[in-house]
């Protein structure tokens, strides 16, 4: 069988045939493969040239190709500048809460739930060796005396228990005490317990008379009326300084 044309082989075939008589009445061929050899069609120079061309393209678009993808991008990370700014930012926010005296007081209103108010320590009465009373007066107010007075026992028929936020100016804290109940017209009396390691208890000890003590609010905390049965009997059990 000769091979298929399509291929891009050329070969030679070559054939004998030799005869050998067995006797004069008879004779037998032999056909012999003599030699057979295949060889690879040579490419023209055209060829060559188109095949090259070939690979040079396919390596190139596959160079362009790895060179366009994009690298992965690196997560962002959260510099230490970034940490800093916002730590800034919460402590200002809460030094501005407690610090929030910008405006003065009204003169219509001499409490104020949002802003301190200053006031003034006229007096402190000792009671035992760790506790004494502090009287305040308002320090800024153009209301008469009466009106004062009145805006001072107001807190105390809104509410049945009430405080006032006490500030702590070198620390930039607040606690709260309850005022003592009957207090002179137009003042605000405190029981302070001094307490060792106490922040704001400590620092209301040392103050000298005439100096200046920031509040805020009111601030009601127990409604006693809406709690006692129709009977009006009441068991109350409490603790702390001043009961």
């Amino acid at each position: 069988m000769l091979p298929d044309r399509s291929l891009p082989i050329r070969g030679v075939l070559t054939f004998t045939r030799t005869l050998t008589p067995t006797s004069p009445s008879s004779s037998s061929s032999t056909i012999r493969l003599c030699s057979t050899r295949l060889r690879p069609r040579p490419r023209s120079p055209r060829q060559v040239g188109r095949f090259s061309t070939t690979l040079r393209t396919r390596a190139t678009t596959s160079t362009s190709t790895a060179s366009q993808e994009p690298s992965p991008t690196p997560p962002p990370r959260r510099s230490a500048s970034s940490k800093l700014l916002a730590f800034a930012l919460i402590t200002a926010s809460a030094i501005y809460y407690l610090t929030t005296d910008d405006s003065a007081p009204s003169s219509a209103h001499i409490f104020n739930d949002h802003r301190f108010t200053p006031f003034t320590l006229v007096d402190r009465e000792p009671v035992s060796a760790t506790s004494f009373v502090l009287t305040l007066h308002p320090a800024t107010t153009t209301l008469p005396p009466s009106e004062v007075a009145a805006q001072l026992a107001a807190p105390w028929t809104a509410n049945d228990l009430w405080s006032l936020e006490v500030k702590q100016p070198q620390l930039q804290i607040a606690r709260e005490y309850t005022p003592l109940p009957n207090a002179p017209p137009g003042a605000l009396r405190f029981l302070v317990r001094a307490i060792n390691g106490g922040e704001v208890s400590t620092y209301l000890s040392r103050l000298p008379l005439g100096a200046t003590i920031d509040l805020r609010g009111p601030h009601g905390s127990f409604d006693l009326q809406a709690r006692l049965r129709p009977e009006g009997r009441l068991v109350f059990l409490a603790g702390g300084t001043g009961i």
